[in-house]
């Protein structure tokens, strides 16, 4: 027994004196001339053979996903947006590229959660944590259906009361047209107000994912301002490759309205539902676009209004009320959302399906995501569209 015990120290021995050796055997020259390896990249080779012989990997550490601050696009250096650029949040596992999963060729819904609905509008950056909380569960059942998701959220207090009332949708404007503007929180002109405002979303984003979060979904968020410039669904800039072609399993990428850098009026702001119509034409295998807002879709009347009906069919054209607080909101309310819904379906020749639905029931955002027969909430249909209607 002690025989075999020394035999197994001599080999140990044996082993440590070759890989040792090696590198300076390999440096050997040939001839008078230069060695035929450089004594670095024997050692690497060396440390690589022993680790592959000894099962050693480092696949199993978690990826972290960082903004590559030296590749930011030009309009980056902007010292409007210099205090804007923030990590994007690190998930507890690795994302799985989607090129390489066997899938469906149509299994991407686009969701927006309207800023009225996540925030109380009427006081600044105030979440409503509740609501957030439900529709992350909601989420949570849909990707586990297999479905990716690209999630888009508004600003609500976050943003639009301080956009408008430093006017940041119009573009740089003179002094004299904010002379009646009170100064608070630090904020004394529009250049302030633009990276303020930029700050808020990303907190705002931060508590979004933080809901996510609580119900196992990783997050991984770009803010608008690092990748878009102009303003409209036909806005200037690559949208990020994990934008583009979004993960699988519980993983979700999130974006969201935010002030960006504008060539023809020095910045405004950039709308998720303008950000929306661009993922639906960008990303392969969208099959829904599904709009959560805080009533129950489009309506005949007011909400409040005794006889207000929900249209459960709605196409570019017809009439319908346009629920739009104007001292508040600045990129155009359930108007907006309507038109822009009206475009995705029309490029998209009946390839996605658009929907309006009330976000305090989440079940609802549920049926419609998945495609379920009981959907309540207004779809949106192209011109010659009707014969679908938003219970198919």
């Amino acid at each position: 027994r002690r025989d075999a015990k020394d035999a197994r120290y001599r080999r140990k021995f044996r082993a440590i004196e070759v890989i040792l050796s090696l590198p300076f055997g390999l440096c050997q020259p040939e001839s008078s001339h230069k060695p035929a390896i450089s004594p670095g990249i024997a050692l690497g080779i060396v440390c690589l053979t022993f680790l592959r012989q000894s099962n050693v990997t480092t696949s199993s550490t978690p990826t972290t996903f960082l903004k590559p601050t030296d590749a930011l696009p030009k309009h980056m250096h902007n010292p409007l947006i210099r205090s804007s650029v923030v990590p994007l949040h690190a998930s507890s596992e690795p994302f799985h590229s989607p090129a390489h999963q066997d899938r469906t060729p149509q299994n991407v819904v686009v969701m927006k959660w309207g800023g009225g609905l996540i925030t109380d509008k009427s006081t600044f950056c105030t979440a409503r944590h509740d609501v957030i909380n439900a529709l992350a569960a909601a989420l949570a059942s849909i990707l586990r259906t297999g479905t990716r998701v690209i999630l888009v959220h508004g600003a609500g207090s976050f943003g639009h009361l301080r956009s408008r009332q430093w006017r940041l949708a119009d573009g740089r404007l003179p002094i004299s047209a904010l002379r009646n503007v009170a100064v608070a929180d630090g904020v004394g002109s529009q250049d302030e107000a633009f990276t303020r405002v930029q700050e808020e979303m990303q907190q705002l984003n931060d508590l979004v994912c933080a809901g996510l979060r609580r119900h196992g979904i990783r997050p991984v968020s770009f803010p608008p301002h690092t990748f878009a410039t102009s303003l409209g669904p036909a806005f200037t800039g690559e949208l990020p490759p994990l934008l583009r072609d979004p993960p699988t399993g519980m993983a979700c990428v999130t974006t969201w309205g935010d002030p960006v850098v504008d060539p023809t009026q020095a910045f405004g702001i950039l709308s998720g539902d303008d950000i929306v119509v661009r993922l639906c034409a960008e990303v392969a295998g969208v099959s829904r676009l599904v709009f959560a807002g805080a009533v129950d879709g489009i309506l005949t009347h007011p909400p409040e209004h005794p006889s207000a009906q929900l249209v459960p069919v709605w196409a570019h054209g017809d009439p319908f009320h346009s629920e739009h607080n104007a001292p508040i909101d600045v990129t155009g309310g359930i108007g907006l959302k309507a038109e822009r819904a009206a475009m995705v379906v029309t490029r998209a020749h009946g390839r996605i399906r658009c929907f309006i639905v009330n976000g305090h029931h989440p079940d609802r955002v549920i049926e419609a995501a998945l495609g379920r027969r009981t959907v309540v909430g207004t779809e949106v249909v192209s011109s010659g569209g009707r014969a679908s209607t938003s219970r198919l």
